[in-house]
This record gives structure tokens, sequence and C-alpha cells, in this order.
């Protein structure tokens, strides 16, 4: 009786799939809105074109990675590839986290310091979730053979 119960709570095939990818889009999105939460915080034009830099280009990878986790299914093969996957986006977790601290830190704080605290933490996330990001899709080429950004199917140049 006990496995019956506990077998029903057993997740099906594609669970860890749409784990994965709500994960991606739900951390993703939020990490681009404590950019547009940053940019209320300083009134300079330097410091909003570097925000819609971030806000532009962060905006354009989550799309890319959104399209590629899509592109790949979950089968019976490779579902132990997919709970990797979703234990290494969950890390990607605590830059978010440590940005969000950064910022509220920073409202609460005020002025110049407030700001300070606010720009340090949330670059510091930024480069917490891109070392993650690259170490994820290093191990996605390598279990489902993709190629993230590459010039696959290009045709090589002559003198090659």
């Amino acid at each position: 009786m006990k496995s019956n119960i506990f077998s029903r709570f057993k997740p099906k095939y594609g669970a860890t799939r749409r784990g994965v990818i709500m994960l991606w889009c739900f951390s993703s999105s939020l990490f681009l809105y404590y950019f547009a939460v940053a940019s209320s915080v300083g009134d300079s034009l330097y410091f909003g074109y570097l925000n819609f830099i971030a806000l532009l280009f962060g905006g354009s990878i989550s799309y890319h990675v959104l399209i590629e986790l899509l592109k790949i299914s979950q089968t019976q093969s490779n579902e132990s590839s997919w709970h990797l996957l979703l234990k290494e986006f969950a890390a990607l977790q605590a830059g978010y986290v440590l940005a969000a601290v950064a910022i509220l830190g920073g409202i609460k704080l005020g002025k110049i310091e407030g700001f300070i605290l606010a720009m340090v933490g949330l670059v510091t996330g930024y480069f917490w979730v891109m070392h993650f990001l690259i170490r994820v899709m290093k191990k996605m080429e390598s279990l489902f053979g993709i190629k993230w950004f590459g010039a696959e199917g290009q045709p090589k140049a002559a003198d090659e």
C-alpha cells in the first residue's frame, strides 16, 4: 500500500524537463526584473545605457536558451541527464538570491551607499549566474549533443 501511494508521486516522463524549463523561465525573467528595478535607482544616462544593454542581451540569451531547451525531448535514456540539469540550474538560484538581497539592501540603505551595494550585488550575482550558465551549457552540449552558440551547419571557408 505504501509503495502504491508513493508511486503516484513519482514524476512521469517529461516532468523533469518541464521543471528545468519552468525554473529557467522563472529565474531568467526574475533576473531581468532585477535589472529593471535597479534602473530606477540611478538617473545617469550612462547607467541607463548599461542597464539597457544588460536587459537586451540578458533577454536575448534567456530566449535562446529557452528555445534550445524546448528542442530537446525527454526520454527514458536521457532522464538522468535532465535530473543533472535540474540540479545545475538550481545552483544558478544562488546568484539570483544574492542579487535580490543586494538590491533590497541597497533600496533600504538609500543614497550612494545603497546604489553601490545594489550595483555590486547585481553585478556579482550576474557573474555567478553566467559562470554556472556556462557550466550548464557545456554539460548540455556533452549530455545531449547540441551546440549552443557555434557555427554548426555552416559551410567551411575554402582555405580551412
